[in-house]
């Protein structure tokens, strides 16, 4: 397959937009608006996989890259994971497959190793990652695959399926700062969910908790125009469905977005627009802060949860009433939060 060149993308300062220059054939008019288009698994993550001209790369150990400004296109990858280690490295039209097992998937008997993310953004020199138009479903999925994780990152009309959570968001190397990610125009649906011992699934409990965005700390991390389900795989090979028993395709221990705070910093001046949920516990759900622990965060975001507006919200929640669920320690905007049927007001809900 014939490519066009790539764009240039130009990070600015705050990571508020992208500036785009030249035109590449993945930006040919196909219909999608970004916002407003509804992504679904036919106008987001790769194309054209059985394409024999795709590059493969196989290994059974993890892979790191290291050389920054480099990009990765139709690219299928069959590696547990791979490491961003470097500046400016961008993944065009590839698919990640995760683990390879020949004798079927990750269980505690034929691994030491339960890997926990497809795309590794967690290291201090990841800056600048951009992800487009990629699928991210581990043909083996376990019970802690998670699609991307770190910081640094964009990630725009890719794929999430198959894995425990769609998205993680923290900094491990300093709290209470920018995130520097936006994840724009993604489909996030059909997760995967594990029964186990406690601390094995889940550190506080013997079951999933599946989150189809995850942010665990930091600043102005931007979620727009996504398509974010709660609803678990209907395969049977995908984890030891179903929680409820037969008809029940959400648990209710998950949320399209969830928002922590403490463990790896806090989360404050979150922008959350322009998405549409359904199928969760809840649709969004975020605890409290104790704003005069967060030391580093600066006064004007310090107990601002953030903008909740323009999202589109579905009828399946397990909780109606609660599809939006605010701790009352928080401050936030939220305008123009509607149910997607008859476009009814949802109101945010707060507790504490």
């Amino acid at each position: 397959m014939t490519m066009t060149p790539l764009e240039t993308w130009v990070y600015d300062s705050t990571l508020t937009s992208l500036l785009r220059r030249g035109r590449n054939n993945i930006h040919l008019a196909d219909g999608f608006v970004d916002y407003q288009t509804i992504p679904t698994k036919t106008n987001t993550g790769a194309f054209n996989i059985s394409d024999p001209t795709r590059q493969q790369i196989i290994g059974s150990s993890p892979l790191s890259l290291t050389t920054p400004n480099v990009t990765y296109q139709n690219v299928d990858f069959y590696v547990p994971v791979v490491r961003v280690k470097a500046a400016n490295i961008r993944f065009i039209n590839c698919y990640f497959h995760g683990e390879q097992w020949a004798s079927g998937p990750a269980t505690s008997a034929n691994t030491t190793t339960v890997w926990d993310t497809l795309l590794d953004c967690r290291d201090s020199a990841c800056v600048g990652c951009y992800v487009e138009r990629c699928t991210f479903s581990p043909d083996y999925p376990n019970w802690l695959y998670t699609g991307i994780i770190g910081h640094d990152y964009v990630a725009y009309r890719s794929q999430f399926t198959r894995s425990v959570d769609g998205f993680g968001v923290y900094r491990t190397q300093q709290y209470n700062v920018d995130t520097n990610v936006q994840i724009l125009c993604n489909y996030i649906d059909e997760l995967a969910w594990f029964t186990g011992e406690q601390g094995v699934v889940h550190p506080s409990d013997t079951k999933t908790h599946n989150d189809g965005i995850q942010i665990q700390g930091g600043n102005r991390t931007k979620v727009w125009g996504n398509y974010i389900g709660g609803f678990l795989s209907t395969d049977p090979t995908v984890g030891t469905q179903d929680f409820y028993g037969t008809g029940r395709t959400y648990n209710n221990s998950n949320a399209c977005i969830q928002m922590n705070s403490g463990g790896v910093g806090y989360t404050f001046a979150t922008d959350i627009q322009y998405n549409f949920m359904d199928g969760a516990g809840e649709m969004l759900n975020a605890g409290g802060v104790d704003s005069t622990a967060a030391a580093g965060v600066p006064e004007d975001i310090r107990n601002f949860f953030g903008i909740i507006s323009h999202n589109r919200i579905g009828r399946k929640a397990l909780y109606p009433g609660q599809e939006l669920t605010l701790s009352n320690t928080v401050t936030f905007t939220a305008t123009d939060n509607t149910y997607m049927d008859n476009g009814a007001d949802c109101a945010v809900r707060t507790n504490g």
